[in-house]
């Protein structure tokens, strides 16, 4: 999806487009990390009204597993080997991944969580009902 983040009020002189390049890049790079700021809070929101939100490695892995993860997000600070299995898994599971970094709030939740379609719990249940 394409979306615009900004506007630079300037028009290139036909010769020297760095200044644009380098505002451009910083508006980028700043929508990224307001980006990233709201998923970790939307994230701790989830979780703390039990609603769509899971986080710790166990966790996290079986969410990505079962096709409930609808965006994992993963902390810049998880080891590199924690974050390549997830990332390998979320890849091939077609799943958005966020990388934080400066994110207290995933790092005191074990560096890593997932936002979910649906609540895997809530579906098993439906399902054990509707079977009895």
């Amino acid at each position: 999806a394409v979306r615009v983040v900004g506007e630079i009020a300037k028009s290139p002189n036909g010769q020297n487009y760095s200044n644009i390049l380098d505002e451009s890049l910083d508006a980028f790079v700043a929508a990224e990390y307001e980006e990233s700021v709201q998923n970790v809070e939307r994230l701790h929101q989830e979780i703390r009204r039990g609603g769509l939100g899971v986080v710790g490695l166990e966790n996290s892995l079986k969410a990505v597993r079962d096709g409930s993860a609808d965006l994992l997000i993963i902390s810049e600070n998880l080891p590199d080997e924690e974050r390549e299995s997830l990332v390998r898994l979320a890849t091939l599971r077609d799943v958005s991944i966020e990388v934080c970094e400066d994110a207290p709030l995933i790092d005191d939740y074990g560096g890593v969580g997932c936002l979910l379609r649906y609540r895997a719990d809530f579906v098993t249940k439906v399902i054990e009902d509707a079977v009895a």
